[in-house]
């Protein structure tokens, strides 16, 4: 969404890709280790509505488990680990949903263009005159 997506998602999109981009903690995934993650070979987001909805959900999700799991260590850094993680997906869920205002907004003014355009072309939509070379006018 931040390189290719609807122009008025790009700037939120690139400010989302940074916050998810800090992280203190290292991952143990085999991907993270390489340095090669899935979602920079995307190169589009054919429903960025329906992209930006589940990763709300999904960021719900995560936010739940990161407080579980605060809740139950006993280890400091791992706790503050969990609270920096915890912020980032607030802060991140709060972009998202900023971004589904965005769409929100987009739509209603093209909806607005819409019924504005047929206004003026009138209920019988655009009424045309055929226009063909004049003769005999003096």
């Amino acid at each position: 969404l931040a390189a290719a997506g609807p122009k008025e998602l790009r700037a939120e999109a690139g400010a989302l890709s940074e916050t998810g981009g800090r992280s203190s903690g290292a991952l143990d995934h085999p991907a993270a280790r390489a340095g090669v993650a899935r979602a920079a070979r995307l190169t589009e987001v054919a429903d960025p509505r329906a992209a930006l909805t589940g990763l709300a959900a999904l960021l719900g999700e995560v936010g739940m488990a990161l407080v579980g799991v605060a809740c139950e260590t006993d280890e400091q850094s791992l706790y503050w680990q969990c609270m920096e993680a915890i912020d980032a997906a607030d802060e991140s869920t709060d972009r998202v949903h900023s971004m589904l205002r965005l769409l929100d907004e987009r739509e209603r003014e093209q909806r607005e263009d819409l019924e504005r355009g047929r206004e003026r072309d009138g209920p019988h939509g655009i009424l045309r005159a055929s226009v063909g070379p004049v003769t005999g006018i003096q």
